[in-house]
């Protein structure tokens, strides 16, 4: 057996660091995951509405399997979808999938057949549609639990309230890695040409152009991450806007730049910006969210008492 030793990065993640007897390897503790009885893979698929005529109120219907078998096969499908050309429509579904200490999230929206996996554009074609399709009609028709969005101080912790959770419910997990218990500040990358002359070349020269954009802003973000102790992740490229008219092509594009939680105001000017580069006003967050997971005959009351068992000032309160 080898040894394993936990230990907790700058984002406030907790990892497991496995020694064997091939060498060292990291891998995230499940915290607030639901084990399987008997042993054996851990395994969920969450399919969740995004739209906001699906998730008004005090909880969200999602479909919750747990089944190694289909989340494996969905997972399967996720990863086996071929890169794609970005689409600027909003996402209408989430997928989480967790396998074993794999976790992917998928954003999806069906009518533009927009799928995007882990942050890359992927193609949403016959195959991939066939088997996501299906679970997607079930969450519609037959969702399984209900999905509690919970706000949580910035002051906290998430690793023990996760804890905590797991014992009361289904599941308790973020959906957003690393949290934003610290300052995050936007960047863009502004850019303003002539439209082409040959109308031909109107759907060649945009895809330059945003290639252009998202190489810079992706070396910057590079540059940040590894050159800046006190920033813990970069997010993106993302688009703000776009606006391609007959005569004049006007774009911009952003990262959001997240730093520790109390680094202090003045660090987060010093970011060394170049040529069409701007950069936002920085934001510094309040609270964070965790999701948990309940069975589908579970009150709003008893949500609420599951809440208030766990004791922190400020306390946890829904969205």
């Amino acid at each position: 057996m080898g040894k394993k030793k936990t230990y907790r990065t700058d984002g406030g993640d907790y990892i497991v660091r496995v020694r064997g007897a091939k060498g060292r390897k990291e891998v995230p503790v499940l915290v607030g995951a639901a084990l399987p009885t008997g042993g054996g893979t851990v395994a969920r698929l969450l399919v969740q509405p995004l739209a906001k005529r699906l998730t008004r109120g005090r909880f969200i219907r999602v479909l919750y399997i747990s089944d190694p078998t289909i989340v494996a096969k969905v997972r399967q499908a996720l990863l086996s979808a071929r890169p794609a050309p970005f689409r600027t429509c909003e996402p209408t579904w989430r997928l989480d999938v967790r396998y074993g200490h794999h976790t992917h999230t998928a954003l999806l929206n069906l009518s533009c057949q927009r799928l995007k996996v882990d942050d890359k554009s992927l193609a949403y074609d016959q195959d991939v549609a066939k088997i996501l399709k299906t679970y997607i009609s079930q969450a519609i028709r037959r969702p399984t639990h209900k999905l509690l969005r919970i706000r949580v101080p910035v002051e906290h912790d998430p690793t023990p309230i996760l804890r905590a959770l797991s014992r009361q419910v289904v599941e308790a997990y973020l959906p957003e890695t690393p949290v934003r218990r610290g300052p995050h500040r936007q960047i863009f990358y502004t850019v303003m040409q002539r439209a082409p002359a040959d109308p031909r070349q109107l759907d060649q020269t945009v895809a330059a152009l945003r290639r252009t954009a998202y190489s810079r802003l992706k070396a910057y973000g590079y540059q940040l991450k590894v050159g800046r102790h006190e920033v813990i992740d970069v997010q993106g490229p993302t688009v703000v806007f776009e606006r391609f008219g007959d005569r004049v092509f006007e774009a911009r594009y952003g990262i959001n730049v997240l730093f520790k939680k109390s680094t202090p105001e003045y660090m987060l000017g010093f970011l060394g910006l170049g040529d069409h580069f701007t950069m936002g006003k920085a934001n510094h967050p309040k609270d964070y969210r965790i999701d948990a997971i309940f069975r589908s005959e579970t009150r709003v009351s008893k949500m609420r008492k599951t809440l208030a068992r766990i004791k922190l000032n400020p306390p946890l309160r829904s969205y």
